[in-house]
């Protein structure tokens, strides 16, 4: 979401002596239609919200049925059973599996793309948030992090695949 000066301007303005912004005061503000961030709530009307509401209930729910490792060594990482369509046309929400992309060389190499974009966009975003708490040290691990990430250049070859394994307790299993 690409928000304007106004915009920003706008929700800034709400933050109480803190520098706190709680959601229902940004809701509130912007029923009205001369607020710049209404466009953002469908016009407030009410089965478009629901419909919004009931997607993104429905995202999550798809995003939470996770993958659970097969073996832990020190932290457990999970990935999502269904992942965001790499073939998909924006505003699509269409959702595929990922052993299905995993057939698919080239879905299999975007889906690495996209999913490399948000740990890098993750971590930029840490070590600014790091460097403005002024926790240097961790900024400048984070920002290490980050260019070590740039290096990797997954969109130049195909995804090195490991063999298949036939033993199926060695496969990861989907967790609710």
């Amino acid at each position: 979401m690409q928000l304007t000066k106004e915009q920003i301007d706008f929700v800034n303005s709400l933050r109480d002596a803190d520098g706190n912004i709680e959601d229902d005061d940004l809701i509130e503000a912007s029923r009205s239609t001369n607020s710049p961030t209404h466009e953002f709530f469908g016009g407030f009307n009410e089965s478009t919200a629901a419909l919004a509401h009931w997607r993104s209930v429905a995202r999550n729910i798809i995003y939470s049925v996770r993958y659970a490792p097969s073996k832990t060594i020190r932290t457990t990482v999970t990935a999502p059973v269904y992942v965001a369509s790499p073939n998909r046309k924006r505003g699509e929400r269409t959702r595929i599996a990922l052993n299905t992309v995993a057939k698919h060389e080239e879905q299999s190499r975007m889906l690495l793309v996209a999913e490399l974009t948000r740990v890098r966009n993750a971590l930029g975003r840490a070590a600014v948030i790091a460097e403005k708490l002024n926790v240097v040290d961790l900024a400048r691990e984070l920002s290490s992090c980050l260019e070590r990430i740039n290096k990797i250049d997954i969109s130049a070859a195909p995804p090195k695949r490991s063999p298949k394994r036939s033993s199926r307790r060695s496969e990861a299993r989907p967790t609710a």
